[in-house]
């Protein structure tokens, strides 16, 4: 019986993690290279996260405009897998999202044999 709730406890403390994990990169993220470019990447109704551009450097044309779409936890790798669609291109990009911490997270952009990494901060 010891053995059984510590079980337990172990399998609720792991539901927890993942849990925390998955809703870590929701909300208002700034680039650290760009800190007047802000996204908000949100949770929609059918379990997959999406990103949308908030604020950059003041400029209005492109307010709103869907930066990523369709990402999926995966808990073998802890990050998130989905498509990314740059504000200035009309292009699509494999992305993958990894939160480094609570406050940062690690955007790697993908098309071809062309890589470009993006470091997030998250605006509290």
């Amino acid at each position: 019986m010891k053995y059984l709730k510590q079980i337990m406890a172990f399998s609720l403390l792991l539901l927890v993690l993942k849990a925390n994990a998955q809703d870590g990169i929701v909300g208002k993220w700034k680039g650290e290279d760009k800190p007047n470019n802000h996204m908000e990447i949100f949770l929609a109704k059918n379990g997959l996260y999406y990103g949308k551009l908030v604020y950059e450097n003041g400029k209005t044309e492109n307010l709103g405009k869907q930066l990523l779409k369709d990402l999926k936890f995966d808990a073998s790798t802890n990050t998130f897998q989905g498509t990314m669609m740059p504000p200035d291109r009309n292009l699509e990009l494999t992305v993958t999202i990894t939160p480094l911490n609570t406050d940062k997270i690690k955007v790697v952009a993908k098309k071809f044999l062309i890589t470009k990494t993006i470091y997030f901060i998250k605006i509290k």
